[in-house]
């Protein structure tokens, strides 16, 4: 027992060494556990996926469940597989709230989430966060359309507000899109309740109990419609809460670029709203369920016998609602064309407008940074690096412009291509001096940071347009403004990086699981290892390096190229190595 109290204290020791570096610990006997749901929102009788990762070590081999709501409370065990994963599916007849909590192996760790369970009457309350996240986006965009259109002679404004008149139109056929959804659940709502009423009692563990004759079929339909217009309403809210910021300055060159932003949102549209896109594919489905009978059995001896005439008529018309939908779907799909719902405003102000007014210089970063933790004898016991990709963009306002002092705003947008990691905690220090070689410590990596294999900001190479919009969807992304003075004279440019609008988010880092074991006895704990952000370590390059030369063609076309290195801490505990390449030159 002694000697199980001092492999705690050690693991403890182990967490609290890192815990500086701002990783997210918890105490040595907690139990490694991750949780997440297919959907948080459901149709009675349809079923969610729950799934997640715990640590399998012997008589730890499963997590137990239990669902808390207006259906009661249900508890079950879910064995781990293997690699240490377990998956279940869960439904209920019943509405409500619902609290899913799984216990990790050892039972030390929990996590719980939150499922809504909804009839389809309440399609119309799904579809108001749609709605409200086109409405938000729309007032966002036409309010820096107006900033730019004021700063624009009568001709060019006049061409703006066309586009703008167009938008708006397109922003209606949305709303009615939405309109006909919220009609098409009540009307299904009316058909699951003549079918054969809600019933009671939870839907025994994916049962879907309570749901009518309403086949699995249509259910799974109408939860992937729920799902899509979910994560087409997360998204738009991302991307508009990504372009809330403030300009860089009050000039028409960072009004553009605030435009630009605020257009991203409705990108989500253009796969959306498509012929073939999602949510069309989604509501033809759903009327095909039910003008088939497939979804609505009883509407069979209806159509054939004249029995249940009334569960034939509601069929009829939530089959019609469909139809209407996707009609509407249709037609805005057809408006949109290929320039998509803003495309048209993007060519007019990076094409046209940006040229007319602002001078641009773009090119590309590359960064590769190490990171080295040693003991006193010189021992790695902690190493990672990454690698980042980026566009350099800067802008500068033409009338402006001096002969002794340029001033530009821009950007350093890009992502991780890689990251690796090689930790061995039992070269720790505390850890050899406390251990003595009397006890085996196993590491699983349980989370790696995930990544793009590319830069996604070089691989697009539409200016501005697609920036936020590429934010949500990039793993390890981040956007940091920059200014930059350039001094035509003397042809050197100084650039300053600001705080960054998006960096690194919470899931760049590495999670391992550690199972000590002493006088056979296993202790089980995590460990989170942080990783340093981009920000952090490109402005600590920029800064040590920022003199720029620039390079004045024939034709005046100005460019710059530099390589840069920044290494702290040789010889010591901790070593940073940071080696840089930035390239730019005019558009």
């Amino acid at each position: 027992m002694q000697h199980s109290r001092r492999i705690k204290i050690v693991l403890s020791v182990v967490i609290l060494h890192l815990s500086f570096l701002r990783g997210e610990c918890q105490g040595p006997d907690s139990g490694y556990l991750s949780l997440s749901l297919s959907a948080t929102r459901i149709v009675t009788g349809s079923l969610v996926t729950i799934s997640g990762m715990s640590i399998k070590f012997g008589a730890m081999k499963d997590v137990e469940m239990t669902v808390k709501g207006n259906a009661g409370t249900e508890t079950k065990t879910i064995p781990l597989t293997d690699s240490g994963h377990f998956k279940t599916t869960w439904g209920t007849g019943m509405a409500g709230e619902y609290q899913i909590t799984v216990r990790s192996s050892n039972r030390k760790s929990s996590q719980t989430a939150t499922i809504k369970v909804f009839r389809l009457m309440a399609m119309d309350s799904v579809v108001q966060r749609n709605r409200d996240a086109t409405n938000k986006a729309y007032d966002q965009l036409k309010q820096w359309l107006g900033e730019v259109k004021a700063k624009l002679g009568p001709t060019d404004a006049g061409e703006l507000q066309k586009k703008t008149d167009d938008l708006t139109k397109k922003k209606d056929i949305v709303l009615t899109i939405f309109n006909d959804l919220g009609n098409l659940g009540k009307s299904l709502d009316n058909l699951q309740k003549a079918q054969g009423g809600l019933g009671g009692g939870n839907g025994g563990g994916g049962t879907g109990g309570g749901t009518g004759n309403i086949s699995p079929q249509l259910t799974s339909d109408l939860t992937k419609l729920t799902d899509d217009l979910s994560g087409e309403a997360q998204s738009m809210e991302t991307l508009t809460e990504a372009a809330s910021h403030k300009p860089y300055d009050n000039t028409i060159c960072e009004y553009l670029q605030m435009l630009s932003e605020a257009c991203a949102a409705f990108s989500t549209f253009s796969n959306f709203f498509e012929p073939t896109g999602i949510l069309k594919a989604s509501v033809v489905a759903i009327g095909k369920d039910v003008a088939i009978d497939k979804g609505v059995p009883a509407a069979v001896g209806a159509a054939t016998s004249g029995v249940n005439g009334t569960v034939s008529d509601m069929a009829k018309e939530a089959a019609k609602f469909s139809t209407s939908t996707a009609t509407d779907i249709e037609s805005l799909s057809k408006t949109m064309g290929k320039a998509g719902f803003t495309g048209d405003i993007i060519t007019m102000c990076t094409s046209y407008i940006m040229s007319k007014y602002c001078g641009m210089l773009s090119g590309q970063m590359n960064e590769d940074y190490k990171c080295i933790f040693t003991n006193a004898n010189k021992q790695v016991w902690w190493e990672y690096t990454y690698h980042n990709e980026a566009t350099v963009k800067l802008r500068y306002l033409k009338s402006a412009a001096t002969a002794s002092m340029i001033k530009m705003k821009g950007n350093i947008e890009g992502n991780a291509t890689k990251f690796t990691i090689y930790q061995k905690v039992s070269e720790m220090d505390d850890f050899k001096a406390a251990m003595k070689n009397r006890a085996r410590i196993f590491s699983i990596c349980v989370y790696a940071p995930p990544t793009a294999p590319v830069g996604t900001s070089q691989a697009d190479a539409v200016t501005g347009f697609g920036a936020v919009a590429r934010a949500i969807v990039t793993p390890a992304y981040f956007n940091i403004p920059v200014d930059a003075d350039y001094n035509p004279e003397t042809g050197q440019l100084k650039m300053y990086c600001n705080d960054a609008i998006m960096d690194y988010s919470p899931s760049v880092q590495y999670v391992y699981g550690y199972i000590c074991i002493a006088a056979m006895i296993p202790l089980t704990t995590r460990v989170n290892f942080p990783i340093n952000k981009a920000k952090l370590t490109i402005a600590k390059v920029i800064e040590k390096n920022n003199d720029f030369q620039v390079k004045v063609s024939a034709d005046n076309k100005l460019s710059f190229t530099k390589t840069a290195n920044w290494t702290n801490g040789p010889g010591g505990t901790i070593e940073h190595n940071i080696n840089m390449t930035m390239s730019a030159k005019s558009d």
